[in-house]
């Protein structure tokens, strides 16, 4: 009988100890990223800003204010995005902006941000 007692509690155990672990990947680490966004040196405001980096499935993305600036967020943070490259795209609702900008395949924008740097971003977009 105490054998059997032993062996229902070492499974009891073991299956708590399975549903305690990590269900997915670690959270990545997130620093902060803002900056300006200006076209024929004007900012530009209400366009929406998409960061592309080496996880497709989980984009950063800001919008500008009236003063073209902005802060960068991801979904599941408002304090920035993951270190790392990116490609940016720019849309806005009121056109006024190059469509090259549109589409990752054809936007230049390429920004890295760091780990303990500032990541002030001045994007300039042009003709």
């Amino acid at each position: 009988m105490q054998s059997f007692l032993r062996q229902a509690v070492s499974l009891v155990l073991l299956a708590a100890a399975g549903c305690c672990g990590s269900s997915g990947p670690a959270p990545r680490d997130i620093v902060p990223a803002r900056g300006t966004l200006t076209y024929r040196g004007q900012p530009v405001p209400d366009a929406q800003l998409t960061f592309r980096g080496d996880d497709p499935s989980e984009p950063a993305f800001a919008v500008t204010d009236s003063n073209g600036r902005f802060r960068c967020m991801t979904n599941d943070s408002s304090e920035g995005m993951p270190p790392g490259e990116y490609v940016i795209t720019v849309s806005r609702p009121r056109g006024g902006i190059p469509e090259k900008y549109v589409t990752a395949d054809t936007s230049p924008l390429l920004i890295v941000v760091e780990e303990g740097a500032e990541n002030d971003l001045e994007i300039k977009l042009e003709d």
